[in-house]
C-alpha cells in the first residue's frame, strides 16, 4: 500500500495550466497499486477538476483545499467527513481543517483491513524562524488544530481503527507522539509528514520512503510511504461478505446514466458506528457462509439523488424495503398510520440531503434479482439528451437540431 502527501501550493503562485501539468505528472508517478493521495492547497474549483481529469476513475473525497484521492477498485470507502478546526484571519490564513475517510482494502475474501486516513494542512508561520505577523494567533490556532487531530485519532482508536495522518504540518520538528501514544513518522520531508497512529500495536511493516524531486511547479516535494498493512480489520466481520446483486445492478444503471457523477457519498458495508446498531449496511443477511449487504448509498449530488429516489418510489419495485432521501423515507410496507410508499419524515443522524439510501428485502429471490431498475435511458431519451447538448456546442445547426427534437416528441 502507498500513501502520498502532496502540497500543490496553488495560491497564489500557480496558473491553472501549471496545476494541470503537475496533476498529470503526479498521476504518472504514483498510479498503480493501492495508493491514497492527500492533496493540500487545492484552491480553485478548476484545480479540483484538474485532479479528477488526471486520475480518471478515482474517487475524490472532500473538496478544496484538502481532498483525498484513491482508486475505488482497490479500496472500499466506509465513511467520509470534513472538520473545520478553526476560522481563518484576513491577510494571515484561510480557514483550516481536515478531510478524513475510513476505508477498507479490497482483498480476495472481502475487506480484510480497515483504517482511517486524515489529510490536513496546519496554519503556517507558527514555528518558522523569524518574526511573523500575528505570531501568537498563529501558534494558538496551530495548537487548536493539533488538538482536533489528536481528538479525531482518539475517537478512531475507540473503534479499533488505526489512523494515518498525512499533510503539510507547517512544522519541521513535528512530534507524532503528541498526537497519540505510539504514533510515529513513516516518511517526511521539510514541512510535509506521513504519520501512523496504531490503535493497539503497529500493523505496518516493510516501509520504504521516497521524496519526489521531479521538476514540479509546486514548491513542496511530494512525499511517499510504501508499506504492507498486515492487520486484520477489527471493525469488519470476519466472514466474507458481498453486495446484493440487485444493488450491483442498481449501481451499474446509475453509473451508466451519470458517468461523471460525484461518488463521494457512495457506500455499501457499514463502519463501526453502523455495526453498533440495526442497519442494512451490516452483512446480517446470510447466503450460506457469505454475509450479504442489502443497502447502498449512491451519489453526492442532490439533483441526481432526487431523480433516483423519485424513479424508484414511482416504480414501487417489489425488491425495495425502503428509500431515504432529503429527510424523507418511503417504506414499501405499512406502519401504523403510514400506508406503504407514503413519504414520512426521516429523523436519523444522517439526513441524506445529497445522497439516496436504498435498502432491499432480505429474501434471496429479491435481493439477488438482477432485473432492471428503470434508470437506464431509452434510445430516444439518450438521443434527446445528445441533441440538447448539441444545441450548445453547435449553434449554427440549431434549426436542424430543433427539428430533430420536435420529431422525438411523444416517443419514449
Amino acid at each position: 500500500m502507498r500513501l502520498v502527501t502532496w502540497n500543490e501550493k496553488d495560491f497564489p503562485d500557480l496558473t491553472p495550466a501549471q496545476v494541470r501539468s503537475d496533476a498529470r505528472a503526479m498521476a504518472k508517478l504514483v498510479r498503480g497499486g493501492a495508493t491514497i493521495i492527500g492533496a493540500q492547497e487545492i484552491g480553485d474549483p478548476s484545480d479540483l477538476e484538474a485532479l479528477k481529469a488526471a486520475f480518471p476513475g478515482w474517487r475524490v473525497i472532500g473538496g478544496r483545499p484538502t481532498p483525498i484521492l484513491l482508486d475505488p477498485d482497490r479500496f472500499e470507502v466506509l465513511e467520509t467527513w470534513h472538520v473545520q478546526t478553526h476560522e481563518g484571519k484576513a491577510g494571515i490564513s484561510p480557514h483550516r481543517g481536515y478531510t478524513a475517510a475510513t476505508v477498507g482494502v479490497r482483498r480476495p475474501r472481502g475487506l480484510s483491513a480497515a483504517f482511517t486516513v486524515i489529510n490536513t494542512h496546519y496554519v503556517s508561520g507558527a514555528w518558522t524562524a523569524g518574526h511573523r505577523p500575528d505570531l501568537a494567533w498563529r501558534r494558538e490556532k496551530w495548537n487548536t488544530h493539533h488538538r482536533a487531530i489528536a481528538d479525531a485519532i482518539a475517537l478512531e482508536h475507540v473503534h479499533g481503527r488505526d489512523v494515518f495522518v498525512i499533510g503539510d504540518m507547517n512544522r519541521v520538528s513535528y512530534d507524532p507522539a503528541t498526537l497519540a501514544k505510539g504514533a510515529y513518522t513513516l516518511a517526511k520531508h521539510g514541512l510535509d509528514h506521513i504519520v501512523y497512529a496504531p490503535a493497539v500495536r503497529p500493523q505496518v511493516r516493510k516501509v520504504t520512503r521516497r521524496v519526489i524531486r521531479r521538476d514540479l511547479h509546486t514548491d513542496h516535494a511530494p512525499v511517499v510511504a510504501t508499506f504492507t498493512f498486515t492487520g486484520k480489520d477489527t471493525t469488519m466481520p470476519t466472514p466474507p461478505w458481498r453486495l446484493a446483486k440487485s444493488l450491483e445492478t442498481l449501481r451499474t444503471e446509475v453509473n451508466n446514466r451519470w458517468p461523471t457523477r460525484n461518488k463521494a457519498s457512495d457506500g455499501t458495508i457499514g463502519n463501526a458506528e453502523h455495526a453498533s446498531r440495526d442497519s442494512d449496511h451490516n452483512p446480517w443477511v446470510k447466503d450460506g457462509t457469505m454475509g450479504v449487504v442489502t443497502a447502498i448509498d449512491l451519489t453526492d449530488d442532490e439533483a441526481v439523488a432526487d431523480v433516483i429516489a423519485r424513479t424508484l418510489v414511482a416504480r414501487r419495485d417489489r425488491r425495495i424495503k425502503y428509500v431515504i432521501f432529503n429527510r424523507t423515507i418511503w417504506r414499501s410496507y405499512d406502519k401504523p398510520g403510514i400506508p406503504a410508499w407514503t413519504p414520512a419524515p426521516y429523523s436519523g443522524v444522517n439526513a441524506h440531503l445529497k445522497h439516496v439510501h436504498v435498502s432491499v428485502q432480505s429474501d434471496k429471490a429479491r435481493y439477488d434479482s438482477t432485473a432492471p431498475w428503470g434508470l437506464t435511458l431509452t434510445r430516444v431519451a439518450r438521443a434527446r439528451r445528445l441533441l440538447k447538448a448539441a444545441l450548445v456546442r453547435r449553434p449554427k445547426d440549431a434549426a436542424k437540431i430543433r427539428t430533430a427534437l420536435e420529431a422525438l416528441k411523444g416517443l419514449r
